[in-house]
C-alpha cells in the first residue's frame, strides 16, 4: 500500500472518530439541558439571577418609611414595568403585590408596581444580591442585607446600640442617590 493510500485511510478513520465524538458530545449536551429543566435548585438559582437583573434594570431596593414620627424604614423592594403578565411570573414565584398606575397621557401606557413588603424584601436582597450589577443598588442591598436583621429586635425593643447602628443604616442607605451626584463614600 502506497504512503498516500495509507494516510488517506488514517484520515478517513480520524474523520469517522471525530463524528463520533461529535455525536457524543451532543447527545450529553443534550442530556445536560434535560437536567437543568428538572432539577429545581438550578431553577431557583435561574430565577434569583432573572429577579436580579429586573431589580437593576426596573426596580429599587430602598428602606421605605413607614407612616408615624418614631417608626423607622423597612426594607423594600420594587419592580416597575407596563407588562403585567411579567410581573405576574415573578409574583409567583417571589411574592410581593402588584399596583396600578393609570396613565395620564393618551400617548403613556398603564404602569405596574410589583412591591415586596419588608420580609419579602430582605429575603429577595438576600438571594438576589449575588447576581446584582448595578452599583448602588448593590451597595443598598448589601448594606440592607449585612445590618438590618441585627440591628431590628423582633418585640421592637432596641438596646442603645441597635438604636444607634439603625439610624446610621437609614442614613447610609438612604445616602446612596440613584440620580445626580454620587455623595456617597462608599465605592
Amino acid at each position: 500500500m502506497s504512503n498516500k493510500l495509507r494516510e488517506f485511510l488514517n484520515n478517513l478513520d480520524k474523520e469517522e472518530e471525530s463524528q463520533d465524538i461529535l455525536e457524543m458530545i451532543r447527545k450529553r449536551q443534550e442530556e445536560t439541558r434535560e437536567e437543568i429543566k428538572n432539577d429545581p435548585k438550578i431553577q431557583r438559582e435561574a430565577a434569583k439571577a432573572y429577579l436580579a437583573g429586573f431589580i437593576d434594570a426596573d426596580g429599587s431596593v430602598s428602606l421605605a418609611s413607614k407612616g408615624g414620627k418614631d417608626k423607622f424604614r423597612a426594607p423594600c423592594v420594587e419592580i416597575y414595568n407596563t407588562d403585567i403578565n411579567i410581573l405576574n411570573k415573578i409574583q409567583k414565584g417571589f411574592g410581593g403585590k402588584i399596583r396600578m398606575k393609570k396613565a395620564v397621557k393618551p400617548n403613556h401606557a398603564d404602569s405596574y408596581t410589583l412591591v415586596f413588603n419588608a420580609k419579602e424584601s430582605l429575603t429577595i436582597i438576600h438571594e438576589c444580591l449575588p447576581y446584582m450589577l448595578h452599583t448602588k443598588k448593590k451597595q443598598r442591598a448589601t448594606l440592607i442585607n449585612e445590618h438590618y436583621a441585627k440591628n431590628t429586635p423582633r418585640n421592637g425593643k432596641y438596646t442603645a446600640e441597635q438604636l444607634a447602628n439603625k439610624k446610621w443604616l437609614e442614613e447610609n442607605v438612604m445616602s446612596i442617590q440613584m440620580r445626580g451626584v454620587d455623595n456617597t463614600a462608599f465605592v
